[in-house]
């Protein structure tokens, strides 16, 4: 190991040999499944956001290391729903709700037209994502750019 700063934070030690040690240790615990790693620290989202993932799916195991503030109207998490009928073309394999499409539209307008900011900066509508468990849906994205 040539850089000190990496020995300094315990890199001189490879990751499949820190691993190892893990799982050497991990096995000895008889409470603890040694194959099992869980990542509990997250960097991306809003405290309150993890929090509820954390609840709901992780045994409140998770933490938050962002300090990204929410948006002072909309909250940390907002359910929506959108009646419609999920369609499939011959020429695709996946399908799209087009009533899901206009409400996310709704959604993405609202939230750019009420961008807060003080507390985000100026608008940047790079830091806006859209996901979706349907591959067409997405290709509906110019529906989405052109309405806003």
């Amino acid at each position: 190991m040539f850089s000190p700063q990496a020995v300094k934070w315990g890199y001189q030690i490879s990751l499949q040999e820190r691993l190892f040690h893990d799982y050497t240790k991990r096995r000895k615990d008889k409470t603890l499944d040694p194959n099992l790693i869980l990542l509990t620290e997250n960097y991306r989202s809003n405290k309150k956001v993890l929090q509820f993932s954390s609840d709901m799916f992780y045994g409140g195991e998770l933490s938050s290391g962002s300090e990204q503030p929410l948006h002072p109207r909309l909250g940390p998490i907002v359910f929506y729903s959108a009646l419609g009928k999920e369609e499939i073309e011959q020429r695709h394999s996946s399908y799209r709700n087009l009533a899901e499409v206009n409400e996310v539209v709704k959604r993405v307008k609202e939230l750019t037209d009420s961008w807060p900011d003080a507390e985000w900066g100026p608008k940047d509508l790079k830091q806006v994502a859209v996901v979706s468990s349907y591959r067409y849906q997405v290709l509906n994205r110019d529906l989405i750019i052109v309405n806003l």
